[in-house]
C-alpha cells in the first residue's frame, strides 16, 4: 500500500558527467577556509603521492558533505580511505560506491585541478 505522505514517484536522477565529477571533486576538496590557497601552493611546488594523500585527507576531514547546487553535484566525504561520493540527489556513503577512492583516484583528480599551463 502506498503511504499517503510518501507517494511513489518516478524520479530520474541525472548521471554524472566527467565535468560534474571534476566540479564535485574541486568543491569537496576546497570546502575549508583557505583551502584554495593551500592547493595553489601545493600545485606550485608539486607533491609526491604520499604528500598528495596527506593533503587530501587533511582537506576532506573526518567526514562531511554538502547538498548539490544547480551546477555542482552534492558530495559526502570521508578522510579515512580518501573517499568522495558525488550525486545529484543524495551522496549516500553507506549504500553507494564512492566516486573517488584512495590516492590513485585522488592523484588522477589532482591532475584535473592544476591550471592548464602546468
Amino acid at each position: 500500500m502506498e503511504h499517503p505522505h510518501r507517494p511513489e514517484a518516478d524520479v530520474t536522477i541525472r548521471e554524472l558527467t566527467p565535468e560534474d565529477k571534476r566540479r564535485g571533486f574541486l568543491r569537496a576538496t576546497q570546502s575549508f577556509a583557505s583551502s584554495l590557497d593551500r592547493w595553489e601552493e601545493r600545485c606550485e611546488k608539486g607533491m609526491t603521492d604520499d604528500e598528495l594523500a596527506d593533503a587530501l585527507k587533511y582537506e576532506l576531514g573526518i567526514y562531511g558533505g554538502a547538498s548539490s547546487t544547480d551546477d555542482v553535484p552534492g558530495y559526502t566525504v570521508q578522510g579515512a580511505g580518501l573517499q568522495i561520493w558525488l550525486s545529484w540527489s543524495f551522496a549516500n556513503s553507506h549504500t553507494d560506491k564512492p566516486t573517488f577512492k584512495g590516492a590513485k583516484d585522488g592523484n588522477a583528480a589532482y591532475v584535473l585541478m592544476r591550471p592548464a599551463n602546468q
